[in-house]
Parts: structure tokens; C-alpha cells; sequence
């Protein structure tokens, strides 16, 4: 019982290692996520005012994001996106 705590009836082995069993699904989950984001485009909100609404990040950012080439979204570092989308914008 030494190797073992006790906490609120469940009793959890130091022996097990939940590194392992964390970062594998997490570095999965992070591909697919990944490659799902450089296949679709984002989806944009609608707005219920023209004015106002259409200005906001969360509707803005998605149309802008979007309209960017593919060569300039689908690159793998951030330093290589700010060069490529430099170069794009001016």
C-alpha cells in the first residue's frame, strides 16, 4: 500500500505512467485537427447587423483567412507564414 494513494475512494498507482497514455492521443488528435484545418476552409458566422456585426473578429478573421491562397495558409512554420504573407500583401 505504500506505492499507492488513496484519494476520495480511488486508489491511484505511482507506478503508472500517464505520459504516455496522454501525449499519444493528444499528438493524434493535433495531426488530424491539422490536416482537417489545411483541407476546409474555416466556416463564417453570419452576423444579424451589416453595420456592426460584420466587423468583428469572429466574422472577419474567418472571410480574410479564407481568401488567402493555399501557398500562404498550408505553410509549417509561423516565421515562413509571416514571410509568405508578407510577400502576398505587398
Amino acid at each position: 500500500m505504500a506505492t499507492t494513494v488513496t484519494n476520495l475512494g480511488i486508489i491511484f498507482d505511482q507506478e503508472i505512467l500517464f505520459n504516455d497514455q496522454i501525449n499519444q492521443p493528444c499528438r493524434t488528435s493535433f495531426f488530424f485537427f491539422r490536416n482537417l484545418f489545411k483541407i476546409r476552409l474555416l466556416a463564417t458566422p453570419t452576423s444579424r447587423t451589416n453595420s456592426y456585426g460584420d466587423r468583428t473578429f469572429s466574422v472577419c478573421a474567418p472571410k480574410l483567412w479564407n481568401c488567402l491562397p493555399n501557398h500562404v495558409r498550408n505553410v509549417g512554420t509561423l516565421p515562413l507564414f509571416k514571410k509568405n504573407l508578407k510577400t502576398y500583401l505587398f
